[in-house]
């Protein structure tokens, strides 16, 4: 049985702690693990240390803005895909969503941020997350069970090929070289077992005094 994931984690990145305490506060109560950032360059080593949800960032930052720090999470194998909402104090025009979009933006929140669509939004993201850690979770064990799978079949031994009998003894010539009981040389090649009885010509010729009457019930001896 697949186990549920752990609580998701997000970050939020803004140059202004109030906006942090802010934007942590109106989260409070999701059951996120909320982790903070308060510049691009902050935001992209504490995006390499962890796996989000969602990522929250503030648009207008000294030294590296918000398009600057999306473009850079882009370009990284473990945050490409991850979902960026940029959060922006000025209103939204083409221009601005152009380019937020095309820097790796999925939406936009305007400030001062409703807290009813900002824990909505950000509730979609992060069950879309735990939904797809399920699924790689479940493509992993099936990767496993398929590997268990391939590994039994190439271990199933079949009889192929011409195989050395003797003419007298019927004993078998394996590989090494060795001498062998035909039902042990089948046995340890193959899933076939035995169970030993005696056919009639060897009746005949061993047990001759009750050959007779044993055959006389014997299906394969009526003509």
């Amino acid at each position: 049985m697949t186990d549920i994931p752990e609580k998701n984690s997000i970050l939020i990145v803004d140059d202004k702690a109030a906006n942090l305490l802010l934007l942590e506060h109106n989260l409070g109560g999701l059951g996120l693990e909320i982790i903070k950032a308060s510049s691009g360059a902050e935001a992209l080593v504490k995006a390499e240390e962890n796996d989000f949800a969602i990522i929250l960032l503030d648009v207008h930052m000294p030294v590296m803005d918000g398009f600057q720090v999306a473009v850079e999470l882009r370009k990284k194998e473990k945050t490409k895909y991850t979902p960026i909402i940029f959060i922006t104090a000025f209103g939204q025009n083409e221009v601005f969503e152009f380019k937020g979009y095309e820097s790796g933006a999925v939406d936009y929140l305007t400030k001062p941020v409703d807290a009813e669509i900002l824990k909505s939004k950000v509730r979609i993201f992060t069950e879309l997350h735990t939904q797809r850690k399920l699924i790689e979770k479940q493509k992993m064990e099936l990767s496993l069970k398929v590997e268990e799978l391939q590994k039994a079949m190439s271990e199933i031994k079949t009889l192929r090929g011409i195989i050395p009998i003797c003419v007298h003894c019927k004993k078998i010539r394996d590989d090494k070289g060795f001498w062998e009981a035909v039902e042990k040389y089948i046995e340890e090649r193959s899933e076939a077992g035995f169970s030993h009885g005696i056919c009639p010509d060897c009746l005949r010729k061993h047990f001759p005094d009750i050959a007779a009457e044993i055959l006389d019930g014997d299906p394969g001896e009526k003509k």
